[in-house]
C-alpha cells in the first residue's frame, strides 16, 4: 500500500474540483476528467502523510459493480490507468485520455479558472530576435521579483491552476529563477519554461531539474543559417541544439519550438529530421507579427504555405510533431486554447490577458496586484476573445459551415493585420483568400 501511495503522489500532480466534475493532471502534463468522488480520494492522498493514509485506507472498502473491494484494489486500477496510458477505463467512469486536446474540456465544461498560465518573469534577453513578439533585449530592465512571483503563484494555487509556463525575455537571466520554480513545484504546480538555449549548461540544467522544472521549450527556428540570421547570433543554432541534448540527458523533457515564417518554411523537413535525431518532440508555432515582429510582416505564411507545411509534415511521418492550434487549416483546426479560457497570460507588470500576443489595454482582463485572481477569472466569459459567434463576423465566416471547427481562426493575427478589428478575417484561411481575390 505504501509503495502504491508514493507512486500515485509521484504521478498525480494536482486535482481540481469544478461544477459537477473534477480534473486531474499527471506528471506528463496530460489531463483527465474524473468524478468528484475520485477527486476526494486523490486530494486526500496528496494532502496527507503516508502513515495517516495507510492507517485510514486499510479500513476502507469501495463498492464497484455491486461488489466490495478493499480500497487498495481501486487505487491500483487508477494507477494502472495512469501508467499504461490506456485509451479506455471503466472504474469510476474515467473519460478517454485527453492528450492535450484541452479544448474539449473547456469548451463544454465551464472552467472556473485556466488550466495553464503563461507567466512573463522578465523582458530582458541576451538576443534580439527579428520576430520577437515582446521586443525583448539586453537593455530592458523589468523583472518580477521572487516576492512578487510568490504572491502570483499563491493566487494561482488558490484557484487550482495546474501549470505555469515561465517566459520572458530569457528566463535563464532571472536572478531568482530557481527559487520561483521550486516555490511553484512545492505547491504541486507543474512548471515548464521557454528558452533560446544559449545559456543552458549542464550545471544550470541540473539546478533546474532539482528545483522542480518539468519540461523545457527550446526555440530552434530552422537550419543553422536561418536560425542564426533570425536570432542575430552566429552561435545561436549550435547552442540551442546543444541545449536540447543537455536537457534530455538531465531529464528535463525538452521540446523544440519552431516558429515558421516564409524565410524558414523550406526547413520543415530538416527540422523534423533534427527532432527525430535528437529523439524529442517538435512544436510547429505560428508567427504573430507584433513587437519587433511587426517589421517581419511580409514573412507571414499564407494558406498555400500552410498547405505545403502540412504536406511536408505528413510526408515526414514523425509522430512527435505538434501543430500550434493558432494555425488555421481546413477541417482540422480546433479552437485556440487561449480563446476558450484554458490559457491566460500574466505580464511582467501583473496585467492579465487571454492572449500573450495581443497585450493591448482594451483587452486587459485585470491586474493581479490590484484584484484577486478569482475575481479576474469571473470576467473571462465576457471577453471578446472568448464570447463570440459567427454572426459577429463579416465576409465568408458569417455563413461558413466550418465555423464550428475553426471559430474564425486566430483572433490575434486577424486583429493585428486588419486595422485592429477583432472580428476580422484570418488571412491563412483558403476561403478568406478566395473571397478577397474575387
Amino acid at each position: 500500500m505504501r509503495l502504491l501511495i508514493n507512486e500515485i503522489k509521484s504521478r498525480v500532480k494536482k486535482v481540481r474540483l469544478e461544477n459537477g466534475y473534477a480534473l486531474m493532471m499527471d506528471d506528463e502534463e496530460e489531463f483527465y476528467v474524473i468524478k468528484p468522488e475520485t477527486y476526494k480520494l486523490l486530494s486526500f492522498i496528496l494532502e496527507h502523510e503516508d502513515e495517516e493514509i495507510v492507517d485510514y485506507f486499510s479500513k476502507l472498502y469501495i463498492k464497484y459493480n455491486k461488489k466490495e473491494y478493499q480500497l487498495e484494489y481501486f487505487l491500483k486500477k487508477v494507477l494502472s490507468f495512469i501508467l499504461s496510458k490506456q485509451e479506455e477505463f471503466d472504474i469510476d467512469n474515467f473519460k478517454d485520455r485527453i492528450k492535450k486536446q484541452i479544448r474539449n474540456i473547456s469548451k463544454n465544461l465551464n472552467l472556473k479558472a485556466p488550466i495553464y498560465i503563461s507567466m512573463q518573469i522578465l523582458d530582458i534577453c541576451n538576443l534580439k530576435c527579428k520576430h520577437c513578439y515582446n521586443d525583448s533585449h539586453e537593455g530592458n530592465t523589468a523583472l518580477v521579483s521572487f516576492s512578487e512571483a510568490k504572491y502570483i503563484i499563491d493566487q494561482l494555487d488558490k484557484m487550482g491552476v495546474f501549470m505555469i509556463g515561465l517566459t520572458g525575455g530569457e528566463p535563464l537571466l532571472h536572478p531568482e529563477l530557481f527559487e520561483i520554480i521550486k516555490y511553484a513545484n512545492d505547491k504541486r504546480i507543474l512548471v515548464n519554461m521557454n528558452t533560446n538555449g544559449t545559456l543552458l549548461t549542464s550545471e544550470v540544467a541540473l539546478k533546474l531539474k532539482k528545483s522542480g522544472l518539468n519540461s523545457l521549450k527550446i526555440s530552434i527556428d530552422g537550419s543553422r543559417k536561418n536560425h542564426n540570421f533570425i536570432r542575430r547570433s552566429y552561435r545561436a543554432f549550435d547552442d540551442a541544439v546543444n541545449a536540447v541534448r543537455i536537457a534530455k540527458d538531465i531529464g528535463l523533457k525538452p521540446e523544440i519550438y519552431f516558429v515558421v515564417i516564409k524565410r524558414n518554411l523550406n526547413d520543415i523537413e530538416y527540422m523534423i529530421e533534427l527532432a527525430e535525431r535528437l529523439d524529442v518532440d517538435i512544436n510547429i508555432r505560428r508567427f504573430i507579427p507584433i513587437g519587433r515582429g511587426e517589421q517581419e510582416i511580409d514573412n507571414i505564411l499564407d494558406y498555400k504555405d500552410v498547405e505545403y507545411l502540412l504536406k511536408k509534415i505528413e510526408e515526414c511521418n514523425y509522430n512527435r510533431v505538434t501543430i500550434d492550434r493558432c494555425y488555421l487549416f481546413d477541417g482540422r483546426r480546433g479552437n485556440c486554447l487561449i480563446c476558450n479560457k484554458t490559457v491566460m497570460t500574466i505580464t511582467k507588470n501583473g496585467d492579465v490577458f487571454t492572449c500573450p500576443y495581443i497585450q493591448y489595454d482594451e483587452f486587459k482582463i485585470g491586474n493581479i496586484y490590484e484584484q484577486e485572481f478569482d475575481e479576474i477569472c469571473k470576467k473571462v466569459s465576457n471577453h471578446p476573445f472568448v464570447n463570440y459567434n459567427k454572426s459577429d463576423f463579416d465576409g465568408p465566416c458569417k455563413n461558413c459551415e466550418s465555423f464550428d471547427i475553426c471559430y474564425g481562426g486566430c483572433r490575434g493575427i486577424s486583429y493585428v493585420l486588419n486595422d485592429k478589428k477583432i472580428y476580422s478575417l484570418d488571412p491563412q484561411c483558403k476561403k478568406v483568400s478566395s473571397y478577397f481575390s474575387r
